[in-house]
């Protein structure tokens, strides 16, 4: 079963995953800032470990030259103009869920996707829904409505897209990597998660972002595994 990281930026999740997961892992990354320390991370690590070096467009969307703007360990994706100067030298191109996966077949089903993409995992989530009904993946995402290129309604509109093709489970983690609870992935959730992340922007008080780990019914069993683990960890702390 094939894990793909979406947005793998140095290959620091990369890692992680590798010392509890055998299968494949499939990064894809299109910043050329950190695409020599991806690659030079995921080369000590067993296994197959490939590298993608593009970004993700939503299905359906035109292939656009984009300029890459880096600052602080992240990256945000501007459309380029040519002789301003901005950004890399170059301009960065991009692909599709489905024509990642057409072009990597070979490596079997996937079992795990982890999008981090920087305000642009709605768009992706929303673009890649007929991908991810293949083979239903459990998704871990950030969920930041106000980021980048996010909006509120993208983001409801993202879990509504997730649960219209199966998605029922949701294991939410706060912007520190706290659990906070496992729950049905419903609608008033997503409402329920914007306004939280808007009280911090706006009075304070709320969170920053959160982090969802989705599941299907068919993995309904490793939901209640995790949230076994994650409250007998709180229990044991």
């Amino acid at each position: 079963m094939v894990t793909r990281d979406i947005g793998a930026n140095i290959g620091d999740s990369a890692i992680a995953i590798r010392s509890i997961v055998s299968g494949p892992i499939l990064c894809v990354g299109g910043n050329s800032a950190f695409l020599p320390y991806l690659q030079a991370n995921l080369l000590p690590l067993p296994g197959t470990n490939r590298v993608i070096p593009t970004f993700i467009r939503p299905s359906g969307a035109d292939d656009v030259d984009f300029e890459v703007l880096t600052t602080g360990g992240t990256a945000n994706l501007m459309p380029r103009r040519m002789g301003t100067g901005m950004g890399e030298q170059g301009a960065s191109r991009t692909t599709t869920v489905q024509e990642i996966l057409t072009k990597n077949a070979d490596l079997g089903p996937v079992k795990l996707i982890k999008t981090d993409t920087d305000g642009f995992d709605f768009a992706i989530l929303l673009g890649a829904l007929d991908s991810l009904a293949l083979d239903m993946p459990i998704l871990f995402f950030e969920f930041d409505p106000l980021i980048g290129n996010s909006n509120p309604s993208d983001a409801v509109a993202a879990v509504e897209g997730l649960g219209g093709i199966g998605y029922r489970s949701v294991v939410v983690y706060d912007n520190n990597g706290n659990y906070l609870m496992g729950t049905d992935l419903t609608r008033g959730l997503a409402q329920d998660l914007v306004a939280n992340v808007m009280q911090r922007h706006g009075a304070g008080g709320g969170a920053i972002y959160f982090d969802l780990c989705c599941f299907s019914v068919a993995d309904a069993d490793i939901f209640q595994a995790l949230i076994q683990h994650e409250r007998e960890g709180i229990r044991a702390s």
